[in-house]
């Protein structure tokens, strides 16, 4: 877990945060759904995802999507499991979660590349280019991905918080200070 020191910085949180997902396999064995990229609000309306095998009716494996914030620069992204899909070894989802806004104005700056291993399967980030988070769900050597009731992949963010509006006020008032200063400097060398 990344953490920085700032002064002057208010508290920033995922937590109601705005985002787009997509959900997609490139697996013809594998069902996903919602399909498209649709727009969600964490905890009040939030990604729900269920990826299913061909031969399986109904969501086999469903997911969630929910943002914990740890403090005023870290937060995380949290995926929640249950049930199990079945396909071929080695067969791929993805959840792109992207354009991820805060009601404070900060943005995530970084994510810890965790790769967590399910009761079957394994998920992880694949890659997150500043906007775009995409987590890739891997079926096991046997064919399945599967979770125990409620097993919780965690994925730790590094925010870059907006400064508080008071903080900007002191930042101008003190620059304006130094400037004044240093004219005043120059303007008594001069003579």
């Amino acid at each position: 877990m990344l953490s920085i020191a700032c002064s002057g910085i208010s508290f920033a949180s995922l937590i109601g945060s705005s985002y787009t997902g997509t959900v997609t396999t490139p697996d013809t064995d594998l069902l996903v759904s919602p399909g498209g990229t649709i727009s969600y609000i964490d905890q009040t309306a939030p990604l729900t995802f269920c990826v299913s095998g061909q031969s399986q009716s109904g969501c086999a494996l469903s997911g969630s999507v929910f943002f914990i914030d740890v403090g005023a620069t870290e937060a995380d992204i949290a995926f929640e499991f249950s049930g199990s899909a079945s396909g071929t070894a080695g067969d791929t989802f993805t959840v792109d979660l992207g354009d991820i806004v805060t009601s404070d104005g900060s943005r995530v700056a970084g994510l810890d590349p965790t790769t967590d291993y399910l009761e079957d399967g394994s998920f992880q980030l694949t890659s997150f280019d500043g906007s775009d988070a995409i987590f890739t769900g891997t079926l096991g050597s046997d064919g399945l991905i599967a979770a125990s009731a409620d097993d919780t992949v965690v994925f730790g963010d590094l925010l870059n918080p907006a400064p508080e509006p008071a903080s900007i006020l002191l930042f101008g008032i003190g620059l304006s200070a130094l400037l004044f200063a240093t004219r005043r400097l120059r303007a008594s060398d001069i003579q």
